[in-house]
């Protein structure tokens, strides 16, 4: 994919790469922003930073803005307001530079800087948007032969990644999953758990766990549709790549609010965990403040049931 975008930015008037994206906030020329990005992936190791508590860098940012009006709008215009804000007036992205968009996405989701969960997620979104991106290519009347090679690179490299790119690396266990249950009773609870992704059903499996019970099987339901638009998730995806981006964006959805009352008002997580520890069982009632943390946390639904599945409904 690199020599491909290399061959791209050959043909492409100006045919440069820029050595750096403008700053974010910024007034946003996307035919700069591009030249950027292609700049970065047909760099020596074509990274993009992981952020580091929450500081995305400027590079990062465009990039998640590029995969997000591709994915959301389903359009991209010659330039916005700062942070990628629309402007009514600007015109629609030239077809010239639309493939050296579905380049430099497909390049990027190519090369996740290192194998962490961020930059898998980020890896992924980018191939995604490289097929929804290489489609509006054609509806925008970018070249033919431009587009067929996309399409051929495009589908070799999804081919050659294969469902590698979704499996998860073991999350390091959190202090409190690995104390030992506390509780007397313990074993295989002999049904399977139909888990919907949210708060619910991780304090459920929490609780199970640390009574020292575990289900023979969780079967995951994972969304083939956005919770929010109510649009198709990944579809352009092979099976095991679509599976852990849906997952991913259900995480996300779903989590949110969750996660954002925890981060902002810690004095009412405070008062849940010590209700919830009043209605936990015996030496149960210390753990609800470590039950909430590790409901919120990343959570592998394996590590609560001797199986688990994933099947993508509507």
């Amino acid at each position: 994919m690199r020599e491909c975008l290399g061959t791209l930015l050959e043909g492409r008037a100006g045919g440069a790469c820029a050595a750096s994206v403008p700053a974010y906030d910024g007034a946003v020329d996307v035919s700069v922003v591009l030249a950027g990005l292609a700049g970065n992936a047909l760099a020596e190791d074509g990274a993009v930073p992981v952020p580091a508590d929450g500081a995305a860098s400027p590079l990062r940012r465009h990039l998640e803005a590029l995969c997000r009006k591709v994915q959301v709008a389903s359009e991209l215009r010659a330039h916005y307001g700062p942070r990628w804000k629309k402007d009514p007036s600007a015109p629609a992205l030239a077809p010239a530079d639309w493939p050296l968009a579905v380049g430099v996405l497909a390049a990027h989701g190519a090369a996740a800087s290192d194998d962490s969960e961020v930059s898998r997620g980020l890896a992924l979104k980018c191939l995604n948007a490289a097929c929804v991106a290489l489609d509006l290519a054609r509806a925008a009347g970018a070249e033919p032969g431009a587009c067929a090679t996309l399409d051929a690179e495009l589908s070799a490299l999804l081919s050659a990644l294969g469902d590698g790119l979704c499996s998860r690396a073991p999350d390091p266990p959190s202090p409190a999953a690995e104390a030992e249950p506390r509780a007397e009773a313990g074993g295989e609870l002999p049904l399977v758990v139909l888990a919907h992704e949210g708060p619910q059903a991780r304090l459920y499996l929490a609780a199970l766990k640390r009574a020292g019970w575990s289900p023979t099987d969780v079967l995951l339901m994972v969304s083939s549709v956005h919770g929010a638009t109510g649009k198709p998730v990944g579809r352009w995806l092979p099976g095991g790549m679509r599976m852990g981006y849906a997952q991913r964006q259900q995480e996300f959805a779903n989590m949110h609010w969750a996660r954002l009352i925890a981060k902002k008002r810690p004095g009412l997580v405070a008062g849940i965990a010590a209700r919830l520890g009043e209605l936990l069982p015996g030496s149960l009632a210390a753990d609800g403040a470590a039950m909430l943390a590790e409901a919120g946390g990343p959570f592998e639904y394996a590590a609560y049931a001797r199986g688990c599945e994933r099947v993508l409904c509507t």
